[in-house]
């Protein structure tokens, strides 16, 4: 039986970390690794969870550096 990850093809890393990675798949979802957990988007989504990590690690860093200063 081949494995369900295989089904459409190889895919094709975009981009990765120690501990997480993001790949694309022959069919075009985009499949994002975090440890042993997998979640598949297709690509509007992606890309509208990519906005909202980048807002919210901007936050966090605007969070860190207010804390720093007081």
């Amino acid at each position: 039986m081949p494995r369900p990850e295989l089904a459409h093809g190889p895919r094709q890393r975009l981009a990765g970390r120690a501990s997480c990675s993001v790949d694309r798949c022959p069919c075009g979802s985009l499949h994002v690794n975090l440890g042993s957990v997998t979640l598949r988007f297709d690509e509007q989504e992606f890309k509208e969870l990519a906005a909202a990590l980048g807002e919210a690690a901007s936050a966090l860093a605007r969070c860190s550096d207010a804390v720093a200063v007081h």
